[in-house]
């Protein structure tokens, strides 16, 4: 009896490791994707494809009927966003804010840390 409870154990504790080390960030490296690197983030290379892919379908020039005023076209632009706090907010799902792009799936992880470094490295281009 004390054998089947000690391989019992066994089998729950290693179950139970290995469904908490499958999370959310071990996803890319299983699929094998690539890191996601946040050191050295510029608007050109690693923010503008973010926000044409997530954001310009509601947030540009093009089609302001469904942004609420809110145009993301441009560096200027999504810098003065990204000073006001907004743009991370919204892409984080924060509390308060109106989580984005909306009525759609939180952007990946990845993305929002680009996003979280270009702000907090001063935007650059």
């Amino acid at each position: 009896m004390k054998k089947q409870f000690c391989l019992l154990f066994g089998f729950v504790i290693s179950s139970l490791l290995f469904m908490f080390s499958c999370t959310k960030h071990s996803e890319d490296k299983l699929a094998g994707g690539d890191s996601c690197d946040t050191t050295h983030v510029s608007y050109q290379t690693d923010v503008l494809p973010i926000i044409q892919s997530y954001c310009y379908p509601c947030h540009s020039s093009s089609n302001n009927n469904f942004s609420n005023g809110v145009n993301l076209e441009g560096y200027d632009n999504l810098q003065g966003w990204g000073k006001s706090g907004f743009l991370v907010g919204d892409v984080r799902h924060d509390p308060g804010f109106t989580g984005m792009p909306y009525g759609k799936p939180q952007i990946s992880d990845c993305a929002i840390n680009k996003i979280v470094a270009w702000v907090n490295q001063g935007f650059p281009n």
